[in-house]
């Protein structure tokens, strides 16, 4: 298209295109994604920022597929639980003894609590 347009391309271009430009190659019938992902990956990092993000995303894939990322979390949100949830010991007999005086029956109060194994 360029030496049929190449007046206009060249108006447009100087008019309304600000860097950085980026071009589709993908639609060339010789495209290779390895070969324009390689130029693309020089060209935007250096070999110590691309080893550091390679090594990160292997860390990350590895953490997750191990299960290691599922105990972590697991183990955190118990952490947390515990300090913002106190547990508190109850008396069972102490409460079978309140719901008495509401005027619950104590037979089925304790058969109850039997049968849920307190």
């Amino acid at each position: 298209m360029f030496p049929l347009n190449r007046e206009f391309i060249e108006n447009f271009v100087e008019k309304y295109v600000k860097p950085p430009v980026y071009f589709d190659e993908a639609h060339h019938s010789n495209f290779n994604p390895y070969y324009v992902g390689s130029i693309v990956i020089r060209r935007s990092l250096d070999k110590e920022k691309a080893f550091y993000v390679v090594l990160a995303i292997s860390l990350i894939a590895l953490t997750l597929e191990s299960g290691l990322a599922y105990s972590v979390i697991n183990k955190g949100l118990e952490f947390v639980f515990k300090i913002l949830v106190k547990e508190e010991k109850v008396n069972v007999e102490e409460i079978i003894e309140k719901l008495e005086k509401e005027g619950y029956d104590r037979r089925i109060l304790e058969k109850i609590v039997k049968e849920v194994g307190g």
